[in-house]
């Protein structure tokens, strides 16, 4: 991260005893800015809103990546014993990446879901529009073992039961130029 600022403002209380500690807090950043330089990309216009108490904690937010804006909604709370939490990811044309090799924006609707170790990711990317033109692949490699291809049945061992039910489309303005092969 460079060029970081914006605006932080809020309370912590914490209470109870410390084995289990009841946390009420309320914080705030506000017209926050980062650049991630790697991806070559600035997000801007961070707004974000996390408060609550034991009982149930709420998360709001955006960020915008030109020309785009992704917005965050999501709580977290305990039932019996139990971590349950849910957030949304929503955002349209989403400037993921913006180097000379990789112009990548997205458009997501995803969902992720917890109930103490089981975990679950729903919705969608669109990638409505990309140009992609690696120009050095010795940094390429295999797919993640999380990667799943449709119709293959893979057994994995993890330590969160993991569900995942997420599409990818890709949308027709995506370029593809890889060692003189265009698509």
């Amino acid at each position: 991260l460079t060029q970081s600022s914006g605006q932080v403002n809020g309370y912590i209380n914490v209470k109870g005893k410390l084995l289990s500690p009841e946390v009420n807090l309320n914080l705030q950043l506000n017209n926050g800015k980062t650049t991630l330089a790697a991806m070559g990309t600035t997000f801007s216009n961070i707004n974000l809103h996390l408060r609550g108490s034991p009982e149930n904690y709420l998360i709001n937010g955006s960020l915008n990546s030109e020309p785009g804006k992704l917005v965050i909604q999501g709580s977290a709370h305990t039932q019996n014993k139990h971590f349950i939490s849910q957030l949304t990811l929503q955002g349209e044309n989403f400037k993921l990446f913006n180097t000379n090799e990789y112009n990548v924006s997205i458009s997501p609707r995803l969902m992720l879901n917890s109930n103490n170790q089981n975990l679950s990711l729903t919705g969608q990317i669109l990638i409505p529009s990309a140009n992609i033109t690696p120009l050095d692949y010795s940094s390429t490699i295999e797919l993640p073992e999380d990667v799943i291809i449709l119709g293959q049945a893979i057994q994995r061992s993890s330590f969160f039961n993991i569900d995942y039910k997420t599409t990818v489309t890709i949308g027709d303005n995506v370029n593809l130029a890889i060692d003189g092969l265009k698509g």
